[in-house]
């Protein structure tokens, strides 16, 4: 698998952070001087597999500070031809977490098979200029 995301900072809160099983590191998107993401310039974090997967939902981990930071409207797309083009596997609107390092799972119905998954925000709570997650998790993906 490899990871990347629109932006981070450094290696200790880069895109792979926000993959590795462990609430206590986190991914930020670092994107703050130019404001918050939006529709038209999402803060996005990618994975790519060897060959494609199938997953049936996701669940996100918001991290240890700043809940300003957590995603609020997101969407997951599906590409497989390296990123040129995304197809909509699902997507949310409003959502919030109560605690610092809170897990939610989203399920959704999904019969593709994606070689790439790029989770995308367009809007965090509070129209703060960073965006921060702890952990992503693709459910249902063959082992």
């Amino acid at each position: 698998m490899f990871f990347s995301a629109r932006y981070s900072i450094g290696d200790a809160e880069s895109a792979d952070k926000a993959f590795d099983h462990d609430k206590e590191t986190k991914w930020l998107d670092h994107n703050d001087w130019q404001g918050p993401p939006t529709a038209e310039d999402p803060a996005w974090i990618q994975v790519d597999f060897s060959e494609a997967q199938t997953v049936s939902g996701l669940a996100i981990t918001s991290a240890n500070d700043a809940p300003e930071r957590d995603p609020e409207n997101f969407s997951l797309l599906g590409s497989n031809d390296g990123g040129q083009t995304w197809t909509l596997v699902s997507k949310w609107i409003g959502e919030s977490w109560d605690e610092r390092l809170e897990r939610r799972s989203f399920e959704f119905n999904n019969g593709f098979a994606f070689l790439s998954y790029r989770l995308s925000v367009s809007k965090n709570a509070n129209n703060d200029g960073l965006l921060q997650i702890a952990e992503i998790e693709l459910l249902g993906l063959e082992k």
